[in-house]
């Protein structure tokens, strides 16, 4: 599904003397079947418009265009609701939205809640563990019990279950270790190439965003500050607080001290070959 973000803003308090501008003016593009990964730091506003794309939280200015759907300030109800079903979302705080001991009752629970229409409701629980990589084994878990790159995959599978069009990730390697980050990564890109998902990444990991997304926004401030293909942000953008991807420092080296001819890459492997063919 196509996103459309024109003139978006989100006010906190609107109306009231505490009100608080979070987002102002921004506007996004964010074609079918794509990675799309917006970064800032933190109080960027990055995390408030995670929330407004999930319709978490409804513009106080501006609009989404969602595939022929226009959100505004003012909105049926109902096509909220039925817009909803086509998003996927896992908030920062991923750990607190579970609610049920086992990790079936987990994944059953999403389907109920999403009113997915199933035949076979343990086939479905099923086939969403098993595109994750997840065990039938861990089906009458206790969810506490599951390593953070577990839990991470179960929610993947709870939205998978009812099969949105968009996922929408705030800071998804965030408490993950380096292994289980490659199989979010894998994961994800598998999601998008076999399963037509478009995936929209909130995080102020550098490294994680120049390893999956396509496009990149850079928010500041409440606003977008540089959008662009993720080489020519990174090799050129002003990041302000944030780090470069360490792949991206170390080629900016190389070319400024060695006068190595090689490309900017976001693969280690793919760096690794074009380093062997410039010393030959």
């Amino acid at each position: 599904m196509e996103i459309k973000v024109n003139h978006l803003g989100y006010t906190y308090n609107n109306k009231t003397k505490l009100k608080e501008e979070v987002l102002k003016d921004i506007n996004l593009e964010i074609k079918d079947n794509t990675i799309i990964g917006i970064i800032g730091s933190k109080a960027s506003g990055k995390t408030t418009l995670a929330k407004v794309l999930a319709l978490q939280k409804l513009p106080t200015d501006g609009e989404i265009q969602m595939g022929t759907i226009t959100v505004g300030q003012k909105n049926d109800r109902d096509m909220i609701k039925n817009l909803k079903q086509q998003i996927g979302f896992i908030d920062e705080y991923y750990y607190e939205s579970f609610i049920y001991d086992t990790v079936y009752n987990e994944i059953e629970y999403m389907l109920n809640t999403h009113e997915y229409v199933t035949l076979n409701h343990e086939k479905r629980i099923k086939d969403s563990l098993k595109i994750v990589g997840l065990s039938m084994e861990l089906l009458n878990r206790h969810v506490s019990t599951l390593s953070q790159g577990e839990k991470k995959k179960l929610m993947l599978a709870k939205m998978l279950s009812y099969n949105p069009k968009i996922i929408i990730i705030d800071e998804p390697s965030l408490d993950l270790d380096k292994h289980s980050q490659n199989e979010l990564i894998k994961l994800l890109k598998m999601m998008q190439l076999r399963y037509h998902k478009t995936i929209i990444l909130f995080s102020s990991d550098t490294d994680f965003i120049n390893r999956l997304a396509e496009y990149v926004y850079v928010i500041e401030n409440g606003t977008v500050k540089e959008q662009g293909e993720k080489y020519e942000i990174f090799k050129n953008g002003d990041l302000e607080a944030l780090d470069l991807p360490l792949i991206t420092s170390f080629i900016k080296l190389a070319r400024l001290k060695k006068h190595a001819k090689i490309e900017y890459r976001d693969d280690i492997y793919d760096l690794m070959k074009d380093v062997y063919r410039s010393v030959r």
